[in-house]
Formats: structure tokens, sequence, C-alpha cells
């Protein structure tokens, strides 16, 4: 991960191989897919990260939390295949849509918290460095 990045998210201890398991099963129990890579590589970095600037406000609360937004949040109801794994700070959920097909879709997205719409997500990133680059 650039250092550009790495210096504004205060890291939190990396997750345990048994917690990005326990969260790849729940993941795929509840959609029938499996997160992309880049973000399980992160949680092997670090099971979470709050982002404090100057230019990266986020907060991802790591696999505990990834559970209990997505259900917090009823998503499988209204966006089955879209996993929420934090918030900017403004409002808006970040989620990975694992519906899409190929390398070509974006699977980082943003959603208002208020509007959980398949038609009203912002399209932010193919990839997790990529993400909290243009968050």
């Amino acid at each position: 991960m650039p250092p550009n990045i790495l210096n504004q998210l205060e890291l939190k201890a990396e997750a345990t191989e048994e917690e990005i398991q326990k969260l790849v099963q729940y993941v795929r129990t509840l959609t029938n897919h499996s997160l992309p890579d880049d973000y399980l590589e992160f949680l092997r970095l670090s099971n979470g990260a709050t982002g404090h600037g100057p230019d990266l406000f986020v907060n991802l609360p790591g696999g505990e939390g990834v559970a209990e937004l997505t259900v917090g949040y009823g998503v499988a109801e209204y966006f089955p295949g879209l996993i929420i794994i934090g918030s900017d700070g403004c409002g808006n959920l970040i989620g990975v849509d694992l519906t899409t097909s190929s390398s070509q879709d974006c699977k980082y997205v943003l959603f208002d918290c208020i509007d959980l719409d398949r038609e009203h997500p912002i399209c932010v990133a193919e990839t997790f460095v990529d993400l909290l680059k243009k968050i």
C-alpha cells in the first residue's frame, strides 16, 4: 500500500486467519460470492482502520464490523451481492459489489446510507488501493 495512504490511516491489529475465514464464510453464505483478494490482504495488514486526513477520511471497521453493517442496513434485501465495508464519514457507505463479473466492472462503490438502491451507487474504484486514493 502506498506510503501516502498508510500515513493517513490509523491502523488496527492485523486480522487473524481465523477472523478472515469467518468473514469469508459469512460473505459466501450471504451472497454466494467471495470478497476481493485485495480487501482480504488489507485485513491481513489491519483489521480495520480510520482515515484521519488530510486527504483521506474513512472508517473501515474490519471483519466483525463488516457483518454488523451489512446486516444492520438490511443490504441483502435491497442490494443482494453488496457487502458494506465502511463509511466515508459524510453519510455514505462504502460497499463491495460482489455481483460484478469482470475486472472491468466497478467493485468498490459508495451509497447514500438512506438510499440503498442498486440504481444509485457511485462507482469509485476497481481496487481497494484506488478506493482509498479516491475517497
